[in-house]
């Protein structure tokens, strides 16, 4: 008999209360307790609501029975993607028990419950599209036998500009590495257009024939099958296409002997452990079939012709014999293809193509490390963009996402608007091109005529399109824009989380005291594992070092040694607990520094470990301290101080009680960024001279220009130049969008300062009466030192130790009144950071823009014969990017505003404001 129960009923009744369930928030996500969702019993066995020691709420949910489930609703505020972690315990099968995920009532893939020990708990994830509202998501059991605890909803996007641009082999061809630039750089600007070939319809050509006489163009991408053991045709095929400029990815049906066609790779399979298990003759036998292939593919590689490889497509819907032994042997099976094509053959013409089934089953993933380009692929009879299946695909790994077979092609003026990125299309061949209802002659037309759609005459010469430049370096991240905000704290959240290091101490530079530095022999590297930071105070972050020595190379007293010479800032995905050896990525990267400390604004989503690698430094070793502070929320929080000995003494962060610390005193919210510029002996000319280069590559916020004390030194006649000086550096701050803060010159006992300071803070209060509230007012020190000089040393100029004590708390108390007091964060509700990115070869313009909180869509105007017309007003609030069409004229200018909808309402004065003015190049 079919049940369909109410859990939460039975839990209220069991308590005698019936009540609503809340949702409670959790520090990644909304957490969902899966007994209070509703229970359908199909089984011999009962699942039902059972009381679980360890369990989250001490009650889970027994599932017994394939097609046993549960239901929850999830209401979610967007449509989009989103991570779904599931709770689970499976003290059952040490094979693990694999479990259907539905969304709406479609099935979306399987999770693997694991194994875990009695009343343990461990947790799967995958990610899967909601839309705006209310959601149904169930469980639902495959194999069943499983306890299931709570389901975790937590919003996550995918974004094109983090993929990895180099090949897995460190050793492709040159050719491999110009075909792939060419293929990421295309990725998310336009689709290539793709189709699978046949060979016995009276034609090889039979599919481009059709394609051709429907639309006057060719694909840029062929398809092709080595099934039948059809290597020398097949690569006849390749060879002309590769001499026409097209594209050649080459898949493989057929049996587990690498012979046969399609039907066997349906009917075989294999004694999994013996075939994997070098030595014995089953693993010999797949080896030997194996080899055919590398061996037709060597051919190819002796012709220069580099091949998207797609082999064992379709794996994880395990209808295909690759397949039927399950994810960690198909894992195993790829590796081992992997292997022997790449380090014994040296097939380094190879371009690794990962190919999914539609619902892109978790926990078949190979590795970054054996895949170049993940795929999906559908039959549905529609040309709808395939927007879940590509989010979903492109939540695998950080490689471009294509569309590895397909039915119907999906429209590409929707796939553009709608933000669905697929790198290519596939058609199958005859049926779907030849007599599909959808694929008609017109409809093909369209496609092959789009603007957002490459085809083979519109190709580059890919195969040396950046060979020159195209390196194996280690994969670097695009330079993200620095945000500004108000009222933000930037808290600090590396202070004593796990650290590594190649040498020494690595919690010396990340423990509460800054008198105590990490030191190593460079090369040397100092990483944090932030995986237990909430992952909405790690987004974007502000990573900063600091050494003691003096901040630049200019000035009369410059003592500087241990500081990092070249570094980078390098990001990893890979999950707490273990320092990765492998898997970074290059955040920002730093030559020939000359700087005593550094901040660098960097975009850290999907990453849980930073680290700061340094190959080379002053004098051999290096010593630093090294924070990282939240800027999910903006820059608001992050400052540099600039100026003479006087800065320099007492802006230091490791003797006394820092700015910051002071700072935090104040209000415990805080605590800001501090870096020290000041460097002894320097004048008002010097900052000039240098600030546009400090500027240039800082994201401090706040910046404080306190010269003074040697201008005024001896010398009561240049108050007018040291104005001058100060004006000017004052320009380059705001110029740089920072926010300048002066303070006045120290009051000296030393007649020869204290004589002539008078006249240059009267500059000083000129400043203030022409800037305004454009300038923030710094302390007054003059006042402060003509009433304390028992604080002054003995030379009456230069403060005693405690001089500088009082001067970092004046700073905190002054700033905190000026700045933090008064300053509360602005809810957004238009774009503030648009970036404009061109494409010279297509007259084509890709618009960027930062999030905007509780934005519904976002919308594109342009202004046009005197009028602001709207191009569309549906883009995703997922979707941070708009394209424009191709072959846009060049040299025509246009204003574009980016509107977004929150709550309801479009900011469209705002927007306007806010628009660019771009000129296709």
């Amino acid at each position: 008999m079919k049940r369909i129960i109410s859990a939460a009923l039975i839990a209220a009744m069991a308590a005698g209360t019936l009540s609503q369930f809340p949702i409670k928030a959790a520090a990644a996500g909304k957490v969902y307790e899966l007994e209070n969702g509703t229970i359908y019993d199909a089984g011999e066995n009962a699942t039902k609501v059972v009381t679980m020691t360890g369990a989250s709420s001490g009650k889970a949910i027994d599932l017994k029975d394939s097609g046993d489930s549960v239901t929850i609703s999830v209401n979610a505020a967007s449509a989009g993607m989103y991570k779904t972690t599931l709770r689970y315990s499976q003290p059952y099968d040490k094979g693990g028990k694999y479990q259907n995920l539905l969304v709406n009532g479609t099935n979306i893939g399987q999770i693997l419950c694991d194994y875990t020990e009695k009343n343990s708990f461990a947790e799967v994830s995958t990610s899967a599209y909601l839309k705006k509202g209310e959601n149904q998501i169930t469980i639902q059991g495959s194999w069943g036998w499983t306890y299931l605890d709570n389901l975790t909803i937590e919003e996550s996007g995918t974004s094109n500009g983090n993929i990895s641009t180099s090949l897995s082999n460190p050793n492709a061809s040159a050719q491999a590495k110009s075909l792939y630039s060419f293929l990421c750089d295309t990725y998310g600007d336009h689709i290539i257009s793709g189709q699978q070939e046949s060979t016995w319809m009276g034609s090889e050509n039979y599919e481009m024939d059709i394609i051709k006489r429907a639309s006057g163009r060719y694909p840029a991408l062929r398809g092709l099958d080595y099934m039948g053991d059809d290597f020398s045709g097949c690569n006849r095929r390749a060879k002309a296409w590769y001499e026409k400029g097209g594209i050649v990815t080459i898949c493989w049906h057929c049996g587990s002997d690498f012979s046969g066609s399609h039907s066997e790779a349906l009917a075989d399979d294999l004694d999994w452990n013996k075939a994997l298990t070098p030595g014995t003759n089953e693993y010999n036998k797949l080896v030997a079939g194996m080899d055919k292939g590398a061996k037709a593919l060597l051919e190819l590689k002796e012709a220069g012709i580099p091949v998207i490889w797609r082999p064992f497509h379709e794996f994880d819907g395990k209808w295909f014999w690759w397949g039927k032994g399950g994810a960690e042997n198909f894992k195993k099976l790829w590796k081992l293809m992997y292997d022997r094509y790449t380090n014994v053959w040296g097939l380094d013409n190879l371009i690794w193509n990962l190919g999914y089934c539609g619902d892109v089953n978790s926990g078949w993933y190979p590795g970054d490390a054996y895949v170049d380009i993940i795929g999906a692929d559908t039959y549905v009879d529609n040309t709808d963009p395939l927007v879940a299946m590509y989010h979903k695909t492109a939540q695998v790994a950080n490689k471009p996402v294509c569309l590895h077979e397909n039915g119907p092609i999906p429209d590409p003026d929707k796939l553009s608007a709608e933000d669905s990125d697929w790198l290519w299309f596939m058609t199958w061949h005859t049926s779907f091109i030849d007599s599909n209802n959808i694929n008609t002659a017109e409809y093909v037309k369209h496609v092959y005529n789009s603007d957002y759609v490459l085809t083979l005459d519109e190709l580059p010469d890919v195969y040396h399109y950046t060979s020159a430049n195209n390196t194996n370096d280690q994969p670097q991240l695009p330079d993200t824009p620095v945000v500004y905000s108000s009222g933000h704290p930037n808290s600090i959240i590396s202070r004593n989380v796990p650290s590594y290091s190649s040498s020494g101490r690595a919690s010396d530079g990340n423990d509460n005291y800054y008198y105590t530095e990490w030191s190593g022999n460079a090369p040397a590297y100092l990483a944090y594992d932030l995986s237990s930071v909430p992952q909405s105070q790690r987004k974007q972050v502000l990573a900063a070092w600091y050494n003691i020595g003096t901040y630049d190379n200019i000035g009369q007293y410059v003592n500087k040694s241990n500081e990092p010479v070249n570094y980078t800032i390098e990001l990893n995905k890979a999950p707490g607990g273990s320092y990765p050896n492998d898997g970074w990525v290059t955040a920002a990267e730093v030559k020939n520094n000359h700087y005593s400390s550094r901040q660098h604004y960097i975009d850290m989503q999907g990453y849980n470990w930073i680290r700061l690698n340094v190959t080379s430094s002053d004098g051999g070793s290096v010593k630093l301290n090294f924070d990282v502070h939240d800027a999910s929320d903006g820059v608001s929080d992050s400052w540099i101080f600039f100026g003479d000995s006087i800065t320099a003494g007492s802006m230091v962060n490791c003797y006394g009680t820092s700015f910051a610390e002071f700072m935090n005193r104040i209000d415990s919210k805080y605590y800001p960024v501090q870096q020290n510029g000041g460097i002894g002996g320097t004048l008002s000319s010097d900052g000039r001279n240098a600030i546009d280069g400090w500027l240039s590559d800082n994201p401090a916020k706040f910046v404080s220009i306190a010269y003074g004390t040697n201008d005024a030194w001896g010398n009561p006649n240049n108050a007018q130049r040291y104005y001058e000086n100060v004006k000017y550096m004052i320009d380059a701050v705001i110029a740089a969008g920072k926010t300048p803060v002066l303070p006045k010159i120290p009051y000296a006992t030393n007649q020869d300062v204290g004589a002539n300071t008078g006249y240059y803070n009267a500059m000083i209060d000129k400043l203030y009466r022409e800037y305004g509230d454009k300038l923030v007012h710094g302390p007054d020190f003059d006042t402060f030192f003509r009433e304390n000089t028992q604080y002054l040393s003995g030379d009456g100029v230069h403060p005693s130790s405690d001089g500088y004590e009082a001067m970092r708390k004046l700073w905190a108390e002054t700033m905190y009144a000026n700045v933090y007091k008064n300053s509360q964060p602005s809810a957004k509700t238009y774009p503030e950071s648009i970036r404009v990115s061109y494409s010279s070869q297509y007259h084509q313009i890709r618009f960027t823009w930062d999030a905007v909180e509780n934005a519904q869509n976002y919308g594109i105007a342009v202004y046009l014969a005197g009028k602001w017309r709207i191009q569309t007003q549906t883009i995703s609030s997922s979707a941070l990017s708009y394209t424009t069409p191709k072959n846009l004229t060049p040299g025509k200018t246009y204003k574009v505003a980016v509107a977004a909808k929150v709550n309801g309402t479009w900011d469209v004065a705002n927007a306007i404001k806010n628009a660019v003015t771009v000129t296709v190049k």
